[in-house]
């Protein structure tokens, strides 16, 4: 699954452009589907804040790259 991002930490938590969109599409996936955050490479940061409810992805896929960022 693939979804939009403003800004993806290396734990995989994103921030999106709000509302929570993505987090309830998310929950609803089957399960062992993997999620790819599209972002620029300078999206990708170090560390963001989350809340409990927030759905981490599994990968950052970047202009240049894909960064796998758990499991």
């Amino acid at each position: 699954m693939l979804c939009s991002a403003l800004w993806v930490d290396r734990t995989g938590h994103r921030v999106g452009a709000g509302g929570g969109w993505y987090d309830r599409a998310l929950a609803a996936r089957r399960p062992g589907v993997p999620v790819w955050a599209l972002v620029d490479d300078s999206e990708l940061v170090p560390l963001l804040p989350h809340d409990p409810w927030d759905l981490a992805v599994d990968a950052v896929l970047t202009p240049t790259r894909l960064i796998p960022l758990r499991g």
